[in-house]
């Protein structure tokens, strides 16, 4: 349930005069409206900008490193902080470092793990080429092989069997004539 109150100019002002904590609040809230609607817009925009622009000549390196260096986390989370204070000490009023640095590592990270999961994709991509590639060459080396040691079973399967055909004919003649092989 929500209760909604409506003034007239003149009752805003006089409202505003007389109750000081009431004028403070409501410039608080602007602030606070008009630095959300900037955060968003073109802090968020310039910002965004900006990281792309870091990650255009570095990305590979960048996530590698931050990957696998945790100093390299460390500094990002103070280079990060250090920008939220002068943000803050400039035009952003009352708004919250916390909620800031909070925001800012997220976009930060959403970037990251986009990219991150882009190169993946495409190194699996890769990956799977090669693999398919791989996979192709030893088929043709197997059936080369197969090829060969079908030849060479077939070989040695007609030398047995005239061998064995020659002890039997001469079995038989010897059978027969009575002759010794």
């Amino acid at each position: 349930m929500s209760i909604v109150v409506k003034l007239d100019a003149h009752a805003l002002a006089s409202l505003i005069e007389t109750n000081t904590e009431f004028r403070l609040e409501l410039q608080r809230g602007v602030i606070a409206e008009i630095t959300r609607k900037l955060y968003l817009t073109d802090v968020a925009t310039d910002v965004q900008g900006m990281i792309n622009d870091a990650f255009k000549g570095h990305k590979d390196d960048l996530i590698k490193a931050v990957k696998e260096d945790e100093a390299v986390r460390k500094m990002i989370d103070e280079k990060l902080n250090g920008l939220i204070k002068s943000v803050r000490s400039g035009t952003w009023g009352y708004a919250s470092q916390k909620q800031l640095s909070d925001e800012l590592k997220g976009m930060v990270n959403g970037h990251v793990m986009g990219l991150v999961r882009e190169e993946c994709e495409r190194q699996l991509g890769k990956v799977k080429k090669y693999c398919d590639e791989v996979v192709g060459s030893i088929q043709e080396e197997v059936m080369k092989r197969v090829g060969k040691c079908t030849g060479w079973v077939e070989q040695n399967v007609k030398v047995e069997m005239l061998k064995q055909i020659r002890e039997d004919v001469a079995k038989t003649i010897a059978a027969t004539f009575g002759a010794k092989s």
